[in-house]
């Protein structure tokens, strides 16, 4: 059971430091006059990438972690 609330909380963490990440990018082109254009092609893709490439790495580190656990 510790090993699934740590793991939730981990992942949890990621996905929040995502968010954060995702609300300064957008925040800052808004500021600089970025058009739809951006927030449709660069900004969806940029996003999707960040947040798949950070489930798997947390996936993958957890496994990791746990397998020393055990």
């Amino acid at each position: 059971m510790k090993k699934l609330l740590f793991t939730a909380s981990l992942l949890a963490c990621i996905l929040f430091l995502d968010y954060l990440v995702l609300i300064a990018l957008g925040c800052s082109a808004f500021t600089c006059g970025a058009k739809d254009g951006f927030y449709c092609g660069f900004y969806c893709k940029f996003a999707i990438g960040l947040v798949f490439t950070s489930i798997i790495g947390g996936i993958y580190c957890v496994k990791k972690l746990m397998h020393h656990v055990v």
